[in-house]
């Protein structure tokens, strides 16, 4: 189940029941439209218009759980599976409409995806590799993979994050 509280309250405001496995990841369009869920096993995204909590579309073609999900400020989400596959989509009121399917480059377990500030790039962060790929976010063709130092070669970096300006690219993990 998905639960959304009133944040200055905390009063409980909508509860979404019956999802069919874990929810590993949880993302907010910008202006709020949207709620997108990553779920397990191979049952792949949801998305719900946030005004009444109604499913506008979904993806079940995953082959195993998804854990990354970015929206950007074109109303693009992009998403990270342990299938090896990054997808990119266009949600809006007509629902949700996949763009690109492509496997990740750098590793075989993309979990962390966020796009730039400016929407032009993706960062991913592996969990099974010390490494972060950037890629276009209009055709997620890879661009570069930035040098990572300092970190056990048997270590992962899931976890990216830019700067507000998107100067600086973090990332982080095990």
């Amino acid at each position: 189940s998905i639960y959304i509280f009133q944040r200055a309250t905390g009063h409980l405001v909508h509860h979404i029941a019956d999802m069919p496995n874990v929810i590993y990841e949880l993302a907010w369009s910008p202006d709020g439209r949207y709620l997108a869920a990553g779920l397990g096993g191979k049952n792949g995204i949801r998305v719900f218009r946030s005004g009444d909590y109604a499913p506008i579309g979904q993806d079940r073609d995953y082959g195993s759980l998804v854990y990354g999900l970015d929206f950007d400020r074109q109303g693009r989400l992009v998403t990270s599976s342990y299938d090896g596959s990054l997808r990119l989509y266009q949600v809006g009121p007509d629902g949700l409409k996949l763009l690109n399917k492509k496997t990740a480059p750098g590793g075989k377990r993309p979990v962390g995806v966020r796009f730039s500030p400016d929407g032009l790039k993706i960062a991913v962060g592996f969990y099974d590799v010390p490494a972060v790929s950037l890629l276009s976010a209009d055709s997620l063709d890879f661009i570069a993979a930035p040098e990572v130092r300092g970190i056990r070669k048997d270590a992962g970096l899931p976890v990216v994050s830019w700067s507000a300006d998107g100067s600086t690219l973090f990332a982080g993990g095990t």
